[in-house]
């Protein structure tokens, strides 16, 4: 930059900062008419000459080029720099307005979180999910019920045996007992019986017996699924007396 039009404090901090520039021309007046600087007074002020201003306070911003151009008009009158008096106008600080308390907003009442009702127990068989993981058997823990028909095979239209109610009960390991009861005739033969998991499914298992009809029968009772999907069908290997081959209900209640 070879030219640049600007102001005397600026050329002047850039003199201080090592940058060396000069200042080739001031644009002032010669005269009020040419736009000359001047220090203005009130109209009922004593002073008449800039000498009457040494030690008067001088309204005027700090580090501008109107203090600038202030000292050194009072320099050029002859009043020393320590009868120079600056004073700069400053706003008057706003008055502290009160603060006033916040209301505070009413705090929403708390309703009481309603307790989970626990899960009402089924009285059907249902295998827990992870009950065949762990081999657990506890879920057996007493006695179960299921009723069926029992039939004739060795007979076309042989009559109607009555119904058969079946009760498993177990301990919490598994092991337990059979008891077959004809409720017509409220005959019951017992024997010995076992639950266990095989390929993920709930096997009951009870030997063979002799029944009313001097027969020997065992029964295996095999379940799949899980909680309330559980699924139980029962097998009866004899030829001679049919029982309800299929799905069973099984539950803790006669």
């Amino acid at each position: 930059v070879d030219l640049a039009m600007t102001d005397i404090m600026v050329t002047a901090s850039m003199f201080a900062n090592g940058i060396d520039v000069q200042m080739e021309w001031v644009t002032l007046g010669a005269d009020p008419s040419q736009g000359r600087f001047g220090i203005m007074v009130g109209p009922s002020s004593t002073v008449q000459t800039l000498q009457d201003l040494a030690g008067v306070p001088i309204g005027v911003g700090t580090n501008t080029i109107l203090e600038y151009v202030m000292d050194r008009l009072m320099e050029k009158a002859g009043v020393p720099a320590d009868q120079v008096i600056v004073e700069e106008e400053k706003p008057e600080p706003k008055p502290k307005s009160e603060r006033r308390p916040v209301a505070e907003k009413p705090k929403p009442e708390r309703r009481p979180v309603a307790e989970a009702k626990p899960r009402r127990q089924s009285n059907r068989l249902e295998i827990p999910a992870d009950a065949a993981r762990r081999n657990d058997l506890s879920f057996l823990k007493g006695c179960w019920y299921f009723e069926r028909q029992a039939l004739r095979a060795d007979a076309p239209g042989a009559p109607f045996l009555g119904m058969i109610q079946d009760r498993f009960c177990f301990n919490a390991h598994g092991q337990g007992t059979f008891t077959q009861r004809y409720l017509d005739s409220g005959r019951e033969y017992s024997s010995p019986a076992r639950a266990s998991f095989s390929g993920g499914r709930l096997v009951l298992h009870h030997p063979a017996f002799r029944n009313m009809h001097g027969r020997r029968l065992s029964g295996t009772f095999t379940c799949n699924g899980q909680d309330a999907g559980t699924v139980c069908r029962t097998y009866t290997p004899d030829s001679r007396y049919l029982s309800h081959h299929g799905s069973v209900r099984i539950s803790r209640r006669p």
